[in-house]
């Protein structure tokens, strides 16, 4: 797992937006992401991603909280996951970010737990009990989130979080300045101190980018003029590598408002692409051999094939390049069972599970295709093993009730839907499904409620006034059946 910092003397400078654009990058090239908003006191990470996140998306819990609880309680939370927020991508279903957010700003107790931070305390003490909490937890999130990248949001200026997500986590740090006296220099004195060995746990030095902000394009009268900034930076910052510096121009439309603009592959659309390009190649290139760049050309040529087969020909072609693709034989699979080849979906399936064991996606993926062949007893296990690796993953109750549902098992069948609205108090298809389950065993009064609780989520939900009205009729009230 490599950590990348992203960090800015001053705010206002692009730095979370950047952190953003190369994160959905890096997801878009087949590569497993993690984020962390350590910005505690004006978290925004989560505002670039607001598409995804839909309106008024609100987190359970973030790392305020993670850190709170282990302040309160003296011991590092059980579950990981439960802090961690999942940002999936509307036109790539196959695609997320497991994002750990500073917290649920929407609520008081966030400003209260905040406002009662002791990090100095916590650093401090006698038994550096804050150093041992954040090791922990990059472990944790290697182990148990298993990201490829994780990358960081830090808090601008020099603050307790800055030394926490540098000297404590970083293997990289990207050091966003505008091209200004108090940026420049404020720059200088962050890079002379994450230059010094002594700061850092590992005593290794992390590998520093410079980016040079907000730059307005040049005229062609102008050709000397990024290079005599480069230059004074190069002067002031003697030990800052040339090939380490980049910019990131000023976007007009980015003023107006904020968006990712590094999603345009395979021509850039933006002038602003070909910088965030440039600064993901500074970054990452050497993680990219070239048969895995010509993969991930052959992954997105896939992602807008037209036909089914065309999409299961091109990802046997990136697993014959990557045999170690686990999203490649995710989305093959999903191909194969589109076409009721269920035993070839299985077996990609199977395939993701050997390469990656906590998978959970694979398992519930692979339950759905017992499922579809009809053995109920193996799509119940894979469920099941969901459930034990993600416990709020609502959709794997759901399918999990429908297999016990198709098997005759009514009862367990409704205390999964209950478990799934227990996570997800709007999700319609589950009191549906628990309606059809009540329906089954005779309980016509509750089947109805669940119908009508479905109706008022989704008002245009035909097949549950279908089902509601099966029920009316079952229940001899045939005026309201009609």
């Amino acid at each position: 797992m490599i950590t990348v910092t992203f960090y800015s003397y001053k705010g206002g400078v692009g730095r979370t937006l950047a952190l953003a654009n190369l994160a959905q990058h890096l997801v878009k090239k087949g590569k497993k992401v993690c984020m962390i908003d350590f910005d505690l006191e004006a978290p925004g990470l989560h505002y670039k991603f607001s598409d995804e996140l839909k309106n008024n998306f609100e987190f359970k819990n973030g790392l305020l909280d993670y850190i709170d609880y282990f302040t309160t309680n003296n011991k590092i939370p059980e579950n990981l996951y439960d802090y961690v927020s999942t940002i999936k991508f509307s036109s790539e279903a196959r695609f997320s970010i497991d994002f750990i957010p500073a917290g649920n700003t929407h609520k008081s107790d966030y400003w209260v737990k905040l406002n009662n931070l002791d990090l100095k305390k916590l650093f401090l003490n006698e038994n550096k009990e804050g150093v041992l909490l954040f090791l922990d937890l990059k472990e944790r999130i290697k182990k148990e989130l298993n990201p490829e990248f994780l990358l960081i949001d830090s808090r601008t200026g020099i603050t307790e979080i800055f030394g926490i997500s540098i000297s404590l986590l970083a293997d990289k740090v990207v050091v966003i300045a505008a091209n200004n006296e108090e940026n420049l220099q404020g720059a200088k004195m962050i890079i002379n101190c994450i230059s010094n060995p002594e700061i850092h746990f590992s005593k290794k030095v992390p590998d520093i980018i410079y980016v040079i902000s907000r730059l307005p394009y040049p005229e062609k009268t102008e050709e000397n003029y990024e290079k005599n900034i480069v230059n004074k930076i190069k002067e002031e910052i003697t030990f800052l590598n040339e090939d380490k510096i980049t910019i990131l121009h000023s976007d007009r439309e980015l003023e107006i408002k904020e968006s990712r603009k590094i999603t345009s592959y395979p021509v850039p659309k933006y002038p602003i692409t070909f910088d965030y390009e440039k600064l993901f190649k500074i970054l990452f290139n050497e993680v990219f051999t070239e048969k895995e760049s010509k993969a991930y050309k052959f992954f997105i040529n896939a992602l807008n094939a037209e036909t089914n087969q065309e999409q299961i020909k091109l990802y046997t072609n990136i697993i014959n390049l990557k045999p170690d693709f686990a999203e490649a034989y995710i989305n093959r699979g999903i191909g194969y069972r589109k076409s009721g080849d269920y035993n070839k979906a299985i077996q990609d399936y199977s395939k993701v599970i050997e390469i990656k064991p906590d998978y959970a996606e694979a398992y519930n993926n692979r339950g759905i295709a017992y499922d579809d062949s009809g053995d109920y007893n193996k799509a119940i296990q894979d469920y099941s093993k969901v459930i034990e690796i993600k416990p709020d993953y609502a959709e794997a109750y759901i399918n999990r009730g429908n297999a016990y549902n198709k098997s005759g098992d009514y009862d367990k069948a409704i205390q999964d839907y209950s478990k799934a609205i227990e996570i997800k108090p709007d999700f319609a298809e589950a009191y549906i499904n628990r309606g059809i389950a009540y329906y089954k065993l005779g309980v016509y009064d509750k089947a109805i409620q669940d119908y009508s609780k479905a109706i008022e989520i989704k008002p245009d939900y035909a097949d549950a006034y279908i089902n509601r009205g099966i029920g009316y009729r079952k229940s001899g009230d045939y005026n309201k059946a009609i």
